[in-house]
Order: structure tokens, then C-alpha cells, then sequence
């Protein structure tokens, strides 16, 4: 089992080039989740496999 110190993503690193370096630095990062609702509450998601 790995250490990881990393918890969470800042506000601050919500950009192209931070996600970008943050998903080449934690190789065992396979896919990113995205979950939204819309205004009459219907929800949906998807899992996106991660090619850096």
C-alpha cells in the first residue's frame, strides 16, 4: 500500500496545467469522475479514463 499525502484538489489548482501535472505525478490515478445535476434535478456521471 502506497503513502499518499495528497488529499485533495485546491481551488487554486483547478487549471488545465495543474490537473494535468497532478494526474502525471499519481501514476496510479486510472480515471477521473465528473458528477453533475441539472436545475430540475436530474443527475448523471461519467468515468473518464485518464491517457496523459
Amino acid at each position: 500500500m502506497h503513502a499518499h499525502s495528497r488529499k485533495f484538489i485546491s481551488p487554486e489548482e483547478l487549471n488545465r496545467e495543474s490537473l494535468l501535472r497532478i494526474l502525471e505525478e499519481q501514476a496510479e490515478i486510472r480515471f477521473v469522475s465528473v458528477a453533475g445535476v441539472d436545475l430540475m434535478g436530474h443527475e448523471t456521471d461519467a468515468k473518464i479514463p485518464v491517457e496523459v
